[in-house]
């Protein structure tokens, strides 16, 4: 799986904006919440996504 790290910015799907990310669990063999705030909003996400989800999500350098 994709190693996402606290501070990552990540642009993808599921959120409307690039977001930082504040921190990243496993929650199963097959699916990770990440909590992450927009970069924009200041809007917190927490979306719990799979090996799938994942594959879809950018990791951008910092900005």
């Amino acid at each position: 799986m994709t190693q996402i790290q606290p501070g990552n910015i990540l642009k993808g799907p599921f959120w409307p904006e690039k977001v930082r990310v504040i921190s990243a669990r496993t929650i199963s063999s097959t699916q990770i919440r990440i909590e992450a705030v927009g970069l924009e909003t200041q809007h917190f996400y927490n979306p719990i996504l799979s090996e799938e989800d994942i594959k879809a999500i950018e990791i951008l350098e910092e900005e």
